[in-house]
């Protein structure tokens, strides 16, 4: 039989035993959670990463921007070829283009590339050929018709607003494409 002494030193123990008993095992389970929490998680199914739709929508955009960058700096290199033209020809605007396809460069010439000291320009957004990059005569609202051409356009020049206008009889203006969200919109460098 117990008594009550027995008892007593019982219930001291459960009482003092338990809390901390609790304790240990709370310390514990935060423990072996803190090191669960570090694991990476098995795949499975449902488990796959998908592209949020910002992400789904900025892409496109920021291909978009880039190749308006690429075309922008070729139409600009194509304007230093062509003032270089002028400066080594004594003044004299260039009259044609030609693909040079064993450089991979575009030779800018007067009536023939082989009358004047011709200049070259790579150019790396826009194809080499000759229906790339060709000269066209000024005409009021002139446009570009595609993403893929450029054109050399002689005594013309550009706007604030980036549109072409008509220049002196030494002035030079390039037309190129960029995309929008909507289609193409013609830019304009000038000399």
């Amino acid at each position: 039989m117990t008594t009550f002494r027995d008892r007593s030193k019982l219930y001291q123990i459960l009482l003092f035993g338990l809390p901390i008993l609790a304790i240990i095992l709370v310390v514990m389970a935060v423990v072996v959670l803190q090191g669960r929490s570090s694991e990476v998680p098995p795949k499975g199914f449902g488990d796959e990463v998908t592209p949020s739709t910002a992400q789904k929508l900025a892409v496109p955009a920021l291909q978009r921007n880039a190749r308006n960058v690429a075309a922008a700096t070729d139409a600009n290199n194509l304007m230093t070829s062509l003032m270089e033209y002028v400066h080594n020809n004594s003044g004299k605007l260039p009259e044609s283009i030609k693909a040079n396809e064993t450089t991979d460069e575009f030779m800018i010439c007067g009536y023939s590339c082989g009358e004047t000291t011709p200049s070259a320009v790579k150019l790396r957004h826009y194809k080499n050929s000759t229906s790339a990059v060709s000269f066209q005569n000024y005409s009021e609202g002139l446009q570009v018709t595609g993403l893929d051409v450029m054109y050399i356009v002689p005594k013309a020049s550009c706007d604030d607003n980036g549109q072409i206008i008509a220049g002196s009889s030494r002035s030079l203006a390039v037309l190129y494409g960029n995309e929008s969200g909507t289609g193409v919109v013609t830019k304009c460098v000038a000399s």
